[in-house]
C-alpha cells in the first residue's frame, strides 16, 4: 500500500489523486498475492523454464555489446555507449531482440499456466511496454516516437519495481536496481550540463542529443573543454545502466523454491 508520506501528499492534492493512490496500492497488493501463489505452484519443469528465460535475458545483456565492439555492425564503435546505442542496428540489434523476446515468451509460457489473470495481465502489459520502448520506438527515433520512447522507458522502469515485489525479491537487489537508476539519471543530468557549458556549440549539441545522438558524438562532445570530463561521466552511465538491469535479472529467481 502507499506509504503514509505519499498518502499525506495525495490528500493535499485532492480526492481524485487520493483515490487513484489507494487503487494503485490495492492493485499492487493483489499482484504481490498473485506472485506468492504463482511461486507456490511451480513444479520442476516450470523452474527449468524460468531459469532458461533468465539465461536468455543475461545473453541479451552480453551478446549484443560483444558483437558491437567486435565491429560487426559499426566499423568505429563508440565507447562508452548506452545499451540503446549499441543495439540500434545490425546484428547486435537483432541478437538482442531475438534473445530478449524469446526469454519473455519462455517466461510467459510459465505465467500463463501458473499465474492468475492479474499476473498474466501485468506480465503481458510489461512485455508490450518493453516492445514499444525498445523495438517500436527506440532511442533516436525522433519526433513523436522519441517522446513515446521516453514515456514507455519510465513505465518500464516502474514495471521492474512491481515485478521485484511479485517475485518476492529482497530489498538488497531492489536497492541495487534503484541505486543504479538514480546514478544513471544523475549522470544524464551531468552530461547535459557539460554539453550546455561547451562554448558556441551547446544549442546544436542539445538538438542532436534530442534526436538520440550520444553526447560524445555531438559537437560539444568533441570540444576539448569538456571532452575528458564528459567521457568519464558517460562511462559511469554505461556502467550503471547495465548494473541496473543485471540487478533485476540476477535476482529474479531468488525466491523460487530450491526444491522445485
Amino acid at each position: 500500500a502507499p506509504s503514509p508520506f505519499v498518502l499525506r501528499h495525495a490528500r493535499s492534492a485532492g480526492p481524485p489523486l487520493l483515490l487513484a493512490m489507494r487503487a494503485a496500492g490495492a492493485w499492487l497488493e493483489a499482484l504481490v498475492a498473485s506472485g506468492d501463489a504463482f511461486r507456490a505452484q511451480l513444479c520442476a519443469a516450470d523452474v527449468r523454464r524460468l531459469r532458461l528465460a533468465q539465461v536468455l535475458w543475461h545473453g541479451s545483456m552480453f551478446a549484443p555489446p560483444a558483437l558491437y565492439y567486435a565491429r560487426v555492425s559499426d566499423p568505429e564503435p563508440l565507447f562508452p555507449a548506452t545499451i540503446s546505442w549499441t543495439i540500434r542496428e545490425g546484428a547486435p540489434r537483432w541478437t538482442h531482440h531475438s534473445l530478449w523476446l524469446t526469454a519473455w515468451l519462455v517466461c510467459l509460457s510459465v505465467v500463463s499456466r501458473r499465474g492468475d489473470w492479474k499476473l498474466r495481465a501485468f506480465a503481458s502489459q510489461m512485455l508490450a511496454t518493453g516492445i514499444t520502448c525498445v523495438i517500436a520506438c527506440p532511442l533516436g527515433s525522433g519526433g513523436l516516437r522519441e517522446r513515446i520512447h521516453t514515456v514507455t522507458a519510465a513505465a518500464y522502469m516502474l514495471d521492474h519495481h512491481i515485478m521485484f515485489r511479485i517475485m518476492g525479491v529482497d530489498n538488497t537487489a531492489v536497492a541495487a536496481f534503484w541505486g543504479s537508476f538514480l546514478a544513471f539519471a544523475a549522470g544524464t543530468v551531468l552530461s547535459k550540463r557539460l554539453v550546455r557549458s561547451a562554448p558556441k556549440v551547446a544549442d546544436e549539441s542539445e538538438a542532436a542529443a534530442e534526436d538520440g545522438l550520444p553526447y560524445l558524438l555531438s559537437p560539444a562532445g568533441r570540444h576539448p573543454a569538456i571532452r575528458s570530463r564528459l567521457w568519464y561521466v558517460e562511462l559511469s552511465r554505461m556502467f550503471t545502466e547495465n548494473t541496473m538491469f543485471l540487478a533485476f535479472i540476477a535476482s529474479m529467481m531468488q525466491r523460487i523454491p530450491a526444491w522445485s
